[in-house]
């Protein structure tokens, strides 16, 4: 969403009302446009609001995997946060549930049917 919200709402021009007769299509490209932006600043403003909700090790695990430049790998975390794979996977499945908690815009769990 922050790639989406690219263009700044300042840019958008409002649309020209004219006599002059026109193909009749559906929507306003505008408002279309001007939804979409504001809707992704609001997913980002959640988005920071769930990572601020959830635990310390919750914080530290999304961050890494998903807001910095090097976008490590699983192993990598690992290794930095001193875990073995049993309980770092244990740890990386808890943050995914707590943001999951902790972001109000939609609901983001998903439910496995197990029979």
């Amino acid at each position: 969403m922050e790639r989406y919200a690219h263009q700044s709402i300042t840019d958008i021009k409002s649309p020209t009302i004219s006599d002059m007769p026109k193909a009749n299509h559906v929507g306003n490209s505008a408002e279309e446009t001007i939804y979409k932006h504001l809707y992704a600043q609001e997913v980002l403003k959640r988005t920071i609001e769930a990572i601020e909700n959830c635990s310390n090790i919750s914080k530290m695990i999304i961050s890494k995997l998903y807001f910095t430049r090097e976008k490590p790998l699983d192993w990598q975390i690992m290794k930095q946060l001193h875990y073995h794979e049993n309980r770092y996977y244990f740890y990386k499945n808890r943050a995914f549930l707590e943001f999951a908690d902790a972001y109000l815009l939609e609901d983001l769990h998903v439910f496995i049917n197990s029979k």
